[in-house]
C-alpha cells in the first residue's frame, strides 16, 4: 500500500428495514468513546483485527467497527496504521468539538449518508475500515463490503 487512499459507502436501507431515528449528538458521544477505548485495546491496526461495539446512547444507539480490510498488505517496513488517527495527520474538528480522527471518521460516516438511507455508511483508510451503523450488529457473512 504505498498510497494512502480513502473510500466512503453509505450502507443500504436494505441492512438496517425501518431503522429509529438516530440522535447525532449521542452518536458523537458514543463514537468519542469508542474510539477512545478501541486506542486502549489496539494502539496500532494489524492485518486480522476486528473491533466492535455498540454504544450507549441515552436516546438511540449507534454499532461502530473497525476492521482490518481483508487481503490488504502493507509495504515492508512500512508502520502500522495508527487505530485512532489513520492518516498520522492528528484530529479534527466536529462542531468547534476537538476530536480525534476515527471519531471524526465514524461521525462522518453518518452525517454524509443521511440523505441515502440514514443508516451510516463505512470508510476504507488505506487497509482500515471505519463503519458506523445504527445499534445491532449485522454479520459479515452477510454483508456485501
Amino acid at each position: 500500500m504505498t498510497e494512502l487512499y480513502s473510500t466512503k459507502i453509505c450502507h443500504s436501507a436494505d441492512y438496517f428495514p425501518n431503522p429509529p431515528p438516530t440522535d447525532v449528538a449521542d452518536l458523537l458521544e458514543d463514537a468519542v468513546l469508542f474510539c477512545r477505548r478501541a486506542a486502549e485495546v489496539k494502539p496500532y491496526m494489524a492485518p486480522g483485527t476486528v473491533l466492535m461495539a455498540n454504544g450507549r446512547g441515552l436516546s438511540t444507539k449507534q454499532y461502530f467497527r473497525i476492521t482490518w480490510v481483508e487481503g490488504c498488505k502493507a509495504d515492508e517496513g512500512e508502520p502500522a496504521p495508527s487505530t485512532v488517527d489513520p492518516l498520522g495527520n492528528g484530529g479534527a474538528y466536529i462542531e468547534k468539538q476537538k476530536v480525534d480522527r476515527c471519531t471524526w471518521i465514524l461521525y462522518q460516516n453518518w452525517k454524509l449518508c443521511e440523505k441515502e438511507a440514514a443508516v451510516g455508511g463505512h470508510t476504507n483508510v488505506g487497509c482500515v475500515d471505519y463503519w458506523t451503523g445504527v445499534g445491532h450488529t449485522v454479520s459479515p457473512l452477510n454483508m456485501a463490503l
